[in-house]
Formats: structure tokens, C-alpha cells, sequence
């Protein structure tokens, strides 16, 4: 184990160059420069060690609400497109760049592939002519979208972490 860990090596970085290399900066671009680097580098100190459970948690509702739609349409898979093979057959093994562990690239091939379904889906949806069940499923989606950003403001240090802040109800 790395001691002291990411965060606090991050943390110390950030005060460091404040203290030293902020002040000594005079006003203008340079300043303004190493001012969004240091709010960066306070986003990465409180987020860095929870992006695996933001994507498993964003991963894990996205399928939930796309199994939703598709058992609401089962017996018209061609009402919304072929998505559900996609997903099945999709091996997520490519690395990204920039992301050093194979199983959290692995989960973010996966989520990038479950928001692009995401989209045609919703675009699907809200070209279909108005029913009951088109309205239920673009209000599920509208709560999904709800809850991803609800994550996503955890993850970039906007919002506090929390024993609930990657739970998916009901998964």
C-alpha cells in the first residue's frame, strides 16, 4: 500500500503549489492557469479512489433501465432497434487511454456502449408516437438521467461521498 495514499499526496501537491508557486505568480493568464490546475487537483484528491464504483454503479442502472424498456417492448424488438444484441455481444476489451487497470478500462468501455445505447434508445422513444407506455419509459429515463448526474456530482467532488452515493435501488 502506497503511504501516504493518492489523495493525500494530491492534497499536499495542491497546498504546496499554492503557498509557493500561486503567490510568487503575478496576476494574469499563468495565475488563472495554476488556479483551474489546483481546483482540478482538489476534484482528483476527494474523487480519485471511487471511479470504479461510480461506473459499476452507473453500469448496473443503465442495464436495469434498459432491461425495463426492453421487456416493456418485447415482442417489437424492431421498435427499438437491435441494442439489445449490441450490448450482448460486446466484448469490452479494448484499454482506454489514460486508464492504467484493465478491469475498471473493461467497466468503462462497457458504460460508454451503455450510454450510446442510452441515447438511441431515449431518441427512439421520443419519436414514437405518444401512449402510456412510451411516457412511463421516457419518465424512467428521465429518472436515470437524474440519478447518473446525482453520481456524477459525487465523483467530481461536487458532492459529498456517502454510504448511498453508488447504491442502485432494487439491483
Amino acid at each position: 500500500m502506497l503511504v501516504p495514499n493518492t489523495g493525500v499526496l494530491l492534497g499536499r501537491l495542491r497546498g504546496i503549489l499554492k503557498e509557493n508557486v500561486l503567490t510568487a505568480l503575478p496576476a494574469g493568464g499563468p495565475q488563472r492557469q495554476l488556479k483551474a490546475a489546483l481546483h482540478l487537483l482538489g476534484r482528483l484528491e476527494k474523487s480519485w479512489d471511487i471511479m470504479p464504483f461510480y461506473v459499476q454503479a452507473d453500469n448496473r442502472d443503465i442495464e436495469s433501465v434498459l432491461a425495463e424498456i426492453g421487456s416493456a417492448w418485447q415482442g417489437s424488438a424492431q421498435a427499438l432497434g437491435d441494442w439489445q444484441a449490441r450490448l450482448a455481444a460486446s466484448p469490452h476489451t479494448e484499454r482506454l487511454a489514460g486508464v492504467n487497470s484493465l478491469e475498471l478500462s473493461a467497466l468503462m468501455n462497457r458504460n460508454q456502449l451503455l450510454q450510446q445505447v442510452l441515447l438511441e434508445v431515449d431518441g427512439l422513444l421520443g419519436a414514437m408516437a405518444p401512449s402510456s407506455v412510451v411516457e412511463a419509459q421516457l419518465a424512467c429515463l428521465a429518472a436515470l438521467y437524474r440519478r447518473m448526474a446525482g453520481r456524477q456530482s459525487v465523483l467530481v467532488g461536487d458532492c459529498p461521498v456517502t454510504a448511498q452515493s453508488f447504491a442502485v435501488d432494487g439491483i
